[in-house]
């Protein structure tokens, strides 16, 4: 039985020579992806882990395994490519977007905090959903087209990706994060009837 191995540090000169040899080996599997950095916790990752969030909750993983970029034994991800979003794949997503909204309009009312990050988060993902050929700048345009100011909304969603603290903004006001809760609901709502 072949082993799998997963080499972090691609596309770097030492790990490509590694996923070389492993790629020509017959008694191991180089893993199709890796995850690096601080923030990423160790964890293995299987085919039929895969498979089972593909099934369960394939919200974020159908957009990364689609612009996945092979170098090495691209066979394994082949057949994921094509994979699309389904009322099974999606259903934990949504039941989890209805909370998050309910959330946000609390936080609003007792102006705790701002939320911009789990607001673009869930309308990214309802956005993913709908339009599956999914890109940051349709997306941005999509969300400026709903009068939001992109540039405002994004520079509190990198803080506080990055555990910034922001309680208050000058930039972003509570009727911006209003028209987030709305633009949200809305799209909720398409998507469930």
């Amino acid at each position: 039985m072949a082993s799998t191995i997963m080499t972090n540090g691609l596309p770097g000169k030492v790990s490509t020579v590694v996923a070389e040899h492993i790629a020509d080996s017959e008694d191991l599997i180089l893993h199709p992806y890796s995850l690096t950095g601080q923030e990423v916790e160790k964890s293995r990752i299987s085919l039929k882990g895969l498979e089972k969030k593909l099934k369960e909750d394939a919200i974020f993983i159908i957009p990364k395994l689609s612009e996945a970029k092979t170098i090495i034994n691209p066979e394994l991800l082949k057949g994921y490519k094509d994979c699309r979003f389904t009322k099974g794949n999606t259903k934990y997503y949504l039941e989890q977007t209805k909370i998050i909204i309910n959330l946000n309009k609390t936080w609003i009312k007792m102006g705790y905090g701002l939320g911009v990050s789990s607001l673009i988060s869930v309308i990214r993902g309802l956005y993913m959903i709908k339009w599956e050929n999914y890109s940051k700048s349709s997306f941005l345009g999509f969300l400026e087209d709903h009068g939001l100011d992109t540039g405002k909304l994004y520079e509190l969603y990198y803080k506080e990706q990055r555990r910034i603290k922001v309680k208050d903004s000058s930039t972003v006001s509570k009727e911006d994060l209003r028209k987030l809760v709305k633009l949200a609901e809305e799209m909720l709502s398409v998507r469930k009837n």
